[in-house]
């Protein structure tokens, strides 16, 4: 009885728990960019270099809570009657975030790498 209240407020707090990571995968590297936090001797081109570092971490976290996500979508058990609905509504945004998550992944991973020669182009 419990599993089954628990079981939609679980995804729901997930799926915000992805979203807001995500967001702040995005904003991380435009806040950088601005030099927001940056420190008075360290150049504008590193700082946002070193953002890339947060925008992996933040990505992969939301990565984790889009997989913890599959098991509500795909369970390996018998589920209840109006469980395709509640399916048919959540998959577009999963597959969504999953790729969004993907993308900031990789954008993130770049910036690390050479985000310091993106400044100035």
């Amino acid at each position: 009885m419990t599993e089954r209240s628990t079981y939609p407020n679980e995804g729901k707090t997930k799926l915000y728990l992805s979203i807001s990571s995500i967001l702040f995968a995005i904003a991380v590297p435009c806040i950088a960019y601005f030099g927001v936090f940056k420190p008075e001797n360290e150049p504008l081109r590193v700082w946002f270099q070193r953002s890339g570092s947060l925008v992996t971490i933040f990505s992969v976290i939301a990565d984790v809570f889009i997989f913890n996500i599959h098991q509500f979508l795909y369970p390996g058990r018998m589920v209840s009657v109006g469980f395709d609905k509640l399916k048919t509504r959540f998959i577009r945004l999963y597959i969504a975030l999953s790729l969004v998550a993907i993308f900031m992944t990789i954008a993130g991973t770049i910036i690390w790498g050479y985000g310091d020669l993106f400044i100035g182009l």
